[in-house]
């Protein structure tokens, strides 16, 4: 699989994966997120991804 495929879908939680705080990232299916800092949860809530990837 090529991995351009996938980068649209990472889109929605590109923040995340760029902070270095960021030591976990949890995704559920109605497109809420949740990220741990410092052993903190956060939430994060973002448009589906096949939404944005479909643009």
């Amino acid at each position: 699989m090529n991995f351009d495929l996938i980068l649209p879908f990472l889109r929605p939680i590109e923040p995340l994966l760029l902070d270095d705080g960021v030591s976990e990232i949890l995704g559920n299916p109605d497109t809420s997120w949740y990220a741990e800092r410092e052993g903190k949860l956060t939430y994060h809530s973002h448009q589906p991804a096949c939404a944005l990837a479909s643009r």
